[in-house]
């Protein structure tokens, strides 16, 4: 021992201090080895109580808590680890769950629904203004009660213009261990959700749309109101008058032209194809992507055709000139619909939004950017279909959940939010308006 203790001091002061760094390191790492079982998240009701009454834990629910969808096997030891026993002797596994819940599918169900109950989502923008908003920082935040430790804010402290290595290490240490601000986002207060809009509220819009599910494609005629009647539930009495293999995967969108002599389809193979109805023969073959093509929408001059796809963009492609006109990095995530209608676009997509711009359409070969964004409309989870009225006064946006929102395009506010009724739990593939426009 004294040999080691005589080689430390006869370091240079600085391999001194990064010996004493990796010493300390070690032993941190060697105590958290021996506390991992009494530390490690395990009981619900535990951390709910140390949440609410100890003012040194600030612990929050992860994204997993509130996606049922994953059926909480997070919370489930799965792999049997080994994670050791607790201070009273019992084996760690899966974590304990609340007595209300009665597995961990149920638990994470009932966390969404609390999530999005009317009195969480009326108070949802109290929380944003503290977390990341104008409730932050400063004296909006003293009067919130809202302040913490000058280092747990982003940008309090150069820790590359720390040359000391101790001085570094402990204010990586604090860091570490007892987290950061997230960075603020709002200056201004966030604006209350909508809260309010339930089955019955506003049937009026409702009863003009067709929803159709994704388990088996027929008509939801019990909640929502189907304006066809009984015209399509005889499916097996319509026959294909041709067929034409054209695409090597699935085809995901076609579209005709106004005369119905030319065909255009988009399909998982990433190809734009063009197909004479009249002569039974391909026109065009583009390779517009290298990820599949999930929808498509011919201008009517018929010289335009835009298309979604899953590599987040929006293509506009000229008929005319045999090119692509304009690629607009559209969404976060893979655009899955889109629906054109006097100058509005609309387009879905996975990033759980809907977003509308203005586009009237090329004139010739245009280099600048003619797609302008009006407005990006939220979701709660991924959008799979948009549609517009014919007077594009209203959107109405299908979702992976099963619901259906509708939403004023002048103002950019949610009508309404309506449950599939039975084809809840399937994810929408299609919304429809008929002809007319609302009254």
């Amino acid at each position: 021992m004294r040999g080691v203790v005589a080689t430390i001091v006869a370091m240079p002061t600085s391999e001194r201090k990064e010996a004493s760094l990796r010493a300390a390191m070690q032993q941190r790492a060697a105590s958290a080895l021996m506390q991992a079982s009494i530390t490690i998240y395990n009981i619900i009701a535990d951390a709910w109580k140390n949440v609410t009454t100890n003012t040194a834990d600030f612990k929050e629910l992860t994204p997993e808590f509130y996606q049922p969808e994953d059926g909480g096997q997070f919370l489930v030891n799965t792999m049997n680890l080994n994670f050791g026993v607790r201070q009273d002797g019992a084996t760690v596994g899966d974590v304990e769950l609340p007595k209300w819940a009665k597995d961990h599918r149920d638990c994470i169900s009932k966390f969404r629904l609390a999530l999005e109950s009317e009195r969480v989502s009326s108070k949802l923008h109290n929380w944003i203004d503290l977390m990341f908003g104008y409730k932050q920082r400063g004296a909006e935040a003293e009067k919130a009660d809202n302040v913490f430790y000058y280092l747990t804010y982003e940008g309090a402290k150069d820790l590359d213009s720390v040359e000391d290595i101790n001085d570094r290490y402990s204010l990586e240490v604090q860091i570490m261990e007892f987290g950061q601000v997230p960075r603020q986002l709002f200056s201004v207060p966030h604006p209350k959700k909508l809260v309010g809009c339930l089955i019955g509220t506003d049937q009026h819009y409702l009863s003009n749309v067709a929803v159709y599910a994704a388990e088996d494609c027929k008509y939801d005629n019990n909640r929502i109101g189907s304006i066809c009647e009984n015209s399509w539930l005889k499916m097996e009495d319509i026959m294909p008058g041709d067929q034409h293999r054209l695409h090597r995967s699935p085809v995901s969108a076609v579209c005709l032209s106004s005369d119905g002599s030319t065909v255009f389809s988009v399909s998982h193979d990433s190809m734009l194809k063009m197909f004479c109805a009249k002569d039974k023969r391909q026109l065009r073959s583009v390779n517009l992507s290298n990820m599949s093509l999930s929808s498509c929408v011919l201008m009517p001059d018929e010289k335009t055709v835009i298309v979604g796809s899953w590599d987040n963009c929006v293509y506009m492609y000229s008929v005319e000139y045999g090119k692509i006109l304009e690629t607009t990095m559209a969404h976060d995530d893979a655009v899955s619909s889109i629906f054109w209608n006097k100058g509005l676009l609309a387009t879905a997509s996975w990033d759980s939004t809907a977003k509308l711009w203005s586009y009237s359409g090329h004139v010739g070969v245009k280099i600048q950017s003619c797609a302008q964004l009006l407005a990006e409309l939220d979701h709660d989870t991924r959008v799979t279909c948009v549609t517009l009225t014919s007077d594009s006064s209203h959107l109405v946006s299908g979702t992976t959940d099963g619901r259906v929102y509708i939403w004023d395009t002048n103002t950019y506010g949610l009508i309404g939010k309506y449950e599939g009724g039975p084809c809840c739990g399937f994810q929408i593939v299609k919304c429809k308006f008929p002809s007319y426009s609302f009254i």
